[in-house]
């Protein structure tokens, strides 16, 4: 399978009928939660990149995580590097991408990693960096189901 027809699949598991990569070779998922997944296929046509937005930053967060822009893979990341980015409305942002290399995943694979992804995205959420206040409305907060048991469900 190429990675036109991954994509496919992955949609018609997730009842996304027709899903395929934009002109400019982008994709979005966008899960039930709020999580958005984004994906772009690289000019070599069997690579993707995956991403997920974590968080908009202030301003003292952009200075202070400005060098996770040069991250080496590192842990809790499903493989993943953590990098600074812009959201759909053109703000900074943490962000958690992947490259990954469909000729050895079939589309059970496929979803894998993008569940593996998703999970470790809501993980990075979920950790308060320098100058968060807490939420004092979100005492009782249900924790967010796996992801991977999301597109597991569609499989």
């Amino acid at each position: 399978m190429n990675l036109d027809e991954h994509l496919y699949e992955l949609g018609n598991l997730l009842g996304i009928a027709g899903l395929e990569f934009d002109e400019q070779g982008g994709a979005g998922l966008y899960l039930p939660d709020g999580l958005e997944i984004g994906l772009r296929r690289e000019d070599d046509a069997v690579s993707l990149t995956a991403f997920a937005v974590i968080r908009v930053l202030s301003e003292p967060e952009k200075h202070a995580l400005a060098l996770l822009r040069a991250s080496l893979l590192g842990e809790h990341t499903a493989g993943a590097c953590l990098s600074l980015g812009l959201d759909a409305q053109g703000r900074d942002c943490l962000v958690l991408w992947r490259r990954l290399t469909l000729t050895s995943l079939d589309t059970t694979g496929f979803t894998a990693e993008l569940g593996r992804l998703a999970e470790a995205a809501h993980a990075w959420r979920s950790l308060p960096l320098p100058g968060d206040e807490p939420d004092s409305s979100d005492t009782a907060s249900e924790p967010v189901p796996p992801v991977a048991a999301f597109f597991a469900q569609r499989a």
